[in-house]
């Protein structure tokens, strides 16, 4: 089985809290390319528990401040393996057409995947792959336990 990630930087892996809280404190990468370092470790913590697991940035800053290397040069241990692709209309449809090429090269794999967001435009059959993050606090410990009982166990929290 293929497993995914969809990551969304601004809002997930960093946020309101830790910009409050480095306020006048950050280093410059920090300000170019901000991610909260307890975040990166919320991350660790469900590759650490998924195995095999394939992290897709699909923040909407993806071509622009952020590169697939950011996650591993702010201590990120697992695979980034690339971005989505940018298609006219929601992220969900950018998540859908990567999720469909990734079919059309593994035919014969199954396909599970996870969206982390703080926000919710995705497409009606992402519902139950989709994981609201509070972009106050962004990825917390609950909501990394959440993700690796869907991938484990494919139990899904509220």
């Amino acid at each position: 089985m293929l497993k995914y990630l969809f990551l969304d930087l601004d809002g997930v892996m960093n946020n309101h809290l830790w910009f409050k809280k480095t306020k006048g404190s950050r280093t410059k990468e920090q300000i170019i390319k901000p991610i909260d370092p307890f975040n990166i470790e919320q991350l660790n913590y469900i590759h650490d528990c998924v195995s095999d697991l394939n992290v897709v940035i699909s923040s909407t800053w993806k071509h622009t401040a952020y590169d697939e290397d950011v996650l591993e040069n702010n201590g990120f241990r697992g695979n980034c393996v690339g971005v989505t692709p940018s298609v006219d209309g929601c992220r969900g449809e950018d998540i859908y057409e990567y999720i469909r090429g990734v079919r059309n090269e593994n035919m014969q794999s199954y396909i599970k995947y996870a969206i982390l967001d703080d926000d919710s435009d995705m497409l009606y059959h992402q519902k139950d792959s989709f994981f609201w993050v509070d972009g106050y606090a962004g990825l917390t410990p609950n909501l990394a336990y959440k993700i690796t009982l869907y991938f484990n166990h494919n139990i899904r929290g509220a």
